[in-house]
């Protein structure tokens, strides 16, 4: 691609932002830019799934655009197994809470056969709901939302840990859905 190719990549990756998502997206694959475009699509995962046309958007194929929404969608419907699987109770969920809740069994859909944080249960719920809109978004699930469902739980340990501690199991959630969106499909049309 050359000199030129090269400081145009570097340009776009430095304004990969959630604000700048599809027009990044819409530039790398005009060029079939493959590592911008999929950085562009995972910034698209941090904002909403808005429809807002923006000048660059001339040139991208609806195919391509189709891709990205897709890719949005894709993972946000797979939030519900990923905040649910034990994989996240054991490397997020359980470290930051500090302990293996004695709480009653939780509600169907709980982790497993384990017993689970039952506030949990009901925050993830809320938390979803949330998130589906914009996956990745750091401003999501503000501890507004799980105090309710905190105050729920008859386990002390629970009602001492989960707020205190409530941004550092939102920033490990978001690394670990972050971690997760790495792995969702992103198909580029010119692939």
């Amino acid at each position: 691609m050359g000199v030129a190719g090269d400081y145009a990549r570097r340009a776009l990756r430095a304004r990969v932002s959630r604000n700048d998502a599809v027009a990044i997206y819409a530039i790398a694959c005009r060029f079939k830019l493959e590592e911008e475009a999929r950085l562009a699509a995972r910034a698209f995962l941090q904002g909403p799934r808005d429809h807002s046309l923006v000048p660059q958007m001339d040139g991208l194929s609806s195919t391509a655009y189709y891709h990205l929404l897709s890719y949005h969608t894709r993972f946000a419907d797979t939030l519900p197994l990923l905040l649910t699987s034990v994989e996240y109770a054991i490397n997020v969920l359980m470290p930051v809470m500090g302990h293996h809740c004695t709480e009653k069994p939780g509600p169907p859909g709980s982790i497993g056969d384990r017993k689970t944080y039952e506030w949990w249960f009901y925050a993830r719920e809320a938390i979803i709901v949330e998130l589906r809109n914009a996956p990745l978004a750091a401003d999501s699930f503000a501890s507004s939302t799980v105090a309710p469902c905190i105050k729920k739980t008859n386990c002390g340990i629970c009602k001492t840990n989960a707020l205190p501690n409530w941004d550092t199991l939102k920033r490990l959630t978001l690394t670990f859905l972050s971690d997760e969106a790495n792995k969702t499909e992103l198909i580029l049309p010119w692939k």
